[in-house]
């Protein structure tokens, strides 16, 4: 009996143990860092609030269920309340995964169900199932141990504030939040800035977030999977940015959101003459004629996966800037003969002879595209004569009319 006290008591000394030993799914380590603070915390009554924040799929909330089924394990016999506050689904969803967790060897057959409010059992402690949605009502509930907030992002600070967290007083129980980052204006990015301060004063971490390079690297598969979604939406699509690589949204606002910014300024020497090279590669065919020079700058261009190397899109290089020089050259005026030309053998000699063809005295004006350059903000130009559209090759002339601003 005493080697069966002393076996159960080594797997309750560490999280990792009993997730391996009792729950026979080991977890990563950027999901035990988190709860292993938590715990620390829960334990010496210190009453800190943590922030998780995980890419989408990688076990964030399995995480969680392992540290509610490890803490009503420790707290069977003693007793006390663990909340678990959430919107929508997420009470759903949190009650079965720690249902699932609860049928292992230690606890199959004796934990239990409750209702008003919904909880669930083990011994003398339990989680405690609250709605947090302003138009619940939630007030009363005491977490002694541990509250526990799912999906902060889509939570009210206020609502949160005034009702789940006053549940933490009578104990200073520790608080853990759990998000999918949206924007720099909700409830998460408030909560990121008040833990962050606090880190700053005493040097204990409070938010813990995990990229896709902290996955990927103990997960090759999560891996393959994130990357076809990068080949199939782009790796600045919403979703892909915000809940894979952890980018708020907000951040991309605007007309030129800094992203763009660093893929538009370079630091390109001045021209102050066209190079002569420039000119017999790309327009090798069109002798060089005088005229003034013009730049066209592009600063939309197409869709920015020329440089992924998974990328499929049909548009590459989006947000890149492409500079387009062209030279102004002044053509002849040509003939331009009007209907039933007397010496053309028109339909009708006596109409022709009354109104004779008047010859084009107005010059027309021609660009001669002579270098086309996609800058894409590091310190190169690629000078790509098939960068050109179809209809527009280099040394191509598209001819003007002499009215048009140029």
């Amino acid at each position: 009996m005493s080697d069966q006290i002393a076996y159960k008591t080594h797997l309750l000394s560490d999280i990792g143990r009993f997730s391996r030993g009792v729950l026979n799914m080991p977890l990563y380590d950027y999901q035990l860092r988190p709860l292993t603070a938590v715990i620390d915390s829960v334990l010496h009554g210190r009453g800190c609030e943590f922030l998780i924040v995980f890419s989408r799929q990688s076990g964030k909330n399995e995480a969680v269920a392992h540290l509610l089924v490890y803490l009503m394990n420790i707290y069977q016999r003693e007793g006390g309340n663990i909340v678990f506050a959430a919107v929508g689904d997420g009470l759903g969803r949190g009650q079965r995964r720690l249902h699932e967790r609860l049928n292992n060897p230690w606890n199959r057959d004796t934990w239990r169900r409750a209702a008003r409010p919904a909880r669930t059992i083990l011994g003398r402690t339990a989680v405690i199932f609250i709605s947090s949605h302003p138009g619940a009502v939630a007030r009363g509930e005491t977490a002694d141990h541990l509250l526990v907030v799912d999906e902060l992002q889509d939570q009210d600070s206020l609502h949160l504030e005034a009702v789940f967290t006053p549940m933490c007083a009578s104990r200073n129980a520790t608080a853990v939040y759990l998000c999918t980052v949206r924007s720099r204006h909700d409830a998460l990015w408030l909560k990121k800035e008040t833990l962050q301060r606090l880190e700053r004063a005493d040097n204990i971490q409070r938010a813990f977030w995990a990229g896709p390079e902290l996955v990927n690297a103990v997960n090759p598969r999560y891996g393959r999977f994130l990357d076809g979604q990068i080949a199939r939406y782009g790796r600045f699509h919403p979703i892909i940015a915000s809940e894979y690589f952890l980018e708020p949204l907000d951040n991309g606002g605007g007309l030129f959101p800094p992203r763009r910014l660093t893929l538009i300024r370079g630091d390109y020497p001045r021209k102050q003459v066209p190079k002569e090279n420039h000119i017999r590669n790309l327009t090798s065919d069109i002798p060089h004629q005088q005229g003034p020079y013009v730049a066209l700058l592009d600063v939309g261009g197409q869709d920015e996966a020329a440089t992924q190397a998974l990328s499929q899109l049909a548009n590459p290089a989006r947000h890149y800037t492409v500079c387009t020089i062209v030279q102004i050259v002044e053509t002849s005026p040509q003939p331009s003969p009007t209907a039933g030309s007397a010496s053309g053998g028109g339909s009708n000699p006596q109409s022709a002879i009354r109104n004779p063809p008047t010859p084009s005295t107005t010059p027309s004006m021609s660009l001669l595209i002579r270098v086309r350059a996609i800058l894409t903000g590091s310190r190169r130009a690629i000078l790509s004569p098939n960068a050109c559209t179809p209809t527009s090759k280099p040394g191509q002339s598209r001819t003007l009319s002499p009215t048009l601003p140029v």
